[in-house]
């Protein structure tokens, strides 16, 4: 055959200057698609990364929420819970009524506490009222409170003068008109018995302060824990805290629990730094608290910190594990709280809208979550366990 000649299939054959300049516009465009992959200040391999989600909150503020992978229940947990937010709730995890336990004022938000009390607060955080979960589970009122502090010994009422800056705080058990002379300087954040845990700045200038034990009954200063002491979560006749960690810096730092009764002290060495919003396990052997991540997400980029993780650190034995699933936001603090038997921990997030409420025991690939729960929270989440298997 001539040059000239060959076989097509299919449709007619194009004019050989077809062919050839549809062969120029292949050549043109796998060049044109060479030089954007190698042109300078382009990375071919970046992926669009989608940013970290947030929502409108409380207040008409704005946050980061929680990323999270969950499944829903495959077994029953026991669990039914009190849930705090702009209504006060029970809800059964396994499935049954999400039930309104008592109404707020218009504007208050309540905070789930344990022992069945409830702290309110508003946007303009003031008018703050304590209730009480009581027989036929509806809330009653206790009356007007500047801060409580409740604990598994009790619950204390604290003040300090409004014309003074932390100078002289007093406290009281919420039952009794007998008020205590706090040492100078110092703010409790938690109560264990009759054991206050806080800072204490004698100067009144800001940090440095210490972490000290004080009692509440006589107002002596039981213990200090050190200028460097973080803490992190305070139950069951025990106090746990930090040392060394360097949320901007990252690595590992050191973990302590102090028994109050006995002053005994045990410290464990955990891979990165700790933050707040602890909780300890009802018998005492278990601590849940957020663990900075070991590696950074590219949808959190520009932020100081990196995101945490939930940990729970069996104090027995010092085995850490990590709840997983869960990624949460730098300074987020979400509702943690363990079943009876400290099989369950139970964890509420904020999630703008609504409330996002799981469960998770040891051995679980993702945790268990219910279905969302309308409702928001001012500024955390908060839950206690009402009941637990």
């Amino acid at each position: 055959m001539g040059d000239e000649e060959f076989v097509e299939f299919g449709g007619p054959r194009w004019p050989r200057w077809g062919r050839v300049g549809g062969l120029v516009l292949v050549g043109l465009a796998a060049l044109v698609l060479v030089a954007v992959r190698v042109w300078p200040g382009q990375d071919s391999t970046q992926a669009v990364v989608a940013p970290w989600p947030s929502a409108q909150g409380a207040c008409a503020s704005v946050h980061d929420l929680a990323i999270v992978s969950s499944t829903p229940p495959k077994e029953r947990t026991g669990l039914r819970v009190l849930l705090g937010g702009d209504r006060v709730r029970t809800v059964d995890f396994d499935g049954g009524p999400v039930a309104t336990v008592g109404a707020l004022r218009p504007g208050e938000f309540g905070d789930v506490l344990g022992n069945g009390l409830v702290v309110t607060r508003t946007c303009a955080l003031g008018g703050s009222r304590i209730l009480r979960l009581g027989d036929g589970e509806k809330l009653s009122v206790l009356g007007s409170l500047e801060s409580l502090l409740a604990g598994p010994g009790g619950v204390w009422v604290v003040t300090f003068p409004p014309d003074t800056d932390h100078g002289d705080g007093f406290v009281r058990p919420l039952d009794s008109d007998r008020w205590t002379r706090l040492p100078v300087g110092f703010t409790p954040y938690a109560v264990s018995g009759d054991e206050l845990v806080g800072l204490l700045d004698p100067s009144q200038s800001g940090p440095p302060s210490r972490l000290v034990i004080v009692s509440a009954t006589t107002g002596r200063k039981l213990a200090d824990l050190g200028q460097d002491a973080q803490p992190v979560a305070t139950g069951i006749g025990q106090i746990v805290w930090t040392t060394g960690c360097d949320p901007s810096g990252g690595g590992p730092c050191d973990l302590h629990r102090r028994r109050l009764r006995t002053g005994s002290t045990s410290t464990y060495r955990v891979p990165r730094p700790v933050c707040c919003s602890g909780v300890v396990s009802p018998d005492g052997k278990l601590v849940a608290f957020l663990l900075e991540r070991s590696t950074d997400d590219p949808r959190y980029a520009g932020h100081p910190m990196r995101p945490s993780d939930i940990a729970v650190l069996q104090l027995d034995t010092g085995r850490l594990e990590i709840v997983p699933g869960i990624e949460l936001p730098a300074k987020s603090s979400p509702g943690l709280a363990f079943s009876a038997d400290g099989r369950w921990l139970a964890i509420a997030l904020d999630a703008g809208p609504r409330i996002r409420l799981l469960a998770w025991r040891p051995g679980l690939q993702l945790p268990y979550e219910t279905g969302p729960i309308p409702g928001q929270v001012l500024r955390n989440a908060t839950v206690a366990v009402l009941a637990g298997r």
